[in-house]
């Protein structure tokens, strides 16, 4: 199975769960500016800002071969909301683009907002995750 992990991250906390996911499943977790060839599985990792997500993660997403992945399974870190999920759902959905019903979401730092999070209870849970999801 071919697994691959891109992230986007403004302050480093989506970046701290992408690279525990990558080790836990024994891959490197890269930026979304690195080319993507094929995945069975492609972890998206994102972070809600401004109650949207970035630019960078709309186009991506946006921009994705879906001939080329069989699967997204979104992972996030937010202050406030919930989840990056329903936004990216909600592309997914207009690009045609297979989604996870299911995803890994913690709070994450932002200024005096969860201080210390995502923290290493949160990174555990997250390799746990990434591991029940591709047995």
């Amino acid at each position: 199975m071919e697994l691959a992990i891109r992230y986007f991250s403004r302050t480093g906390n989506t970046r701290k769960l992408a690279f525990a996911l990558g080790e836990a499943l024994g891959i490197e977790a890269k930026d979304l500016n690195e080319p993507l060839e094929k995945a069975d599985i492609l972890f998206l990792g994102s972070a809600v800002y401004g109650a949207k997500l970035d630019d960078a993660v709309v186009s991506y997403l946006r921009n994705l071969d879906k001939t080329s992945i069989s699967l997204i399974i979104p992972f996030s870190t937010t202050a406030i909301v919930k989840s990056s999920y329903p936004l990216i759902k909600k592309i997914a959905d207009e690009q045609h683009l297979k989604l996870s019903e299911e995803h890994f979401f913690c709070k994450a730092q932002a200024g005096f907002l969860h201080k210390g999070r995502p923290n290493r209870h949160d990174l555990e849970q997250a390799k746990a995750f990434a591991l029940r999801m591709t047995q």
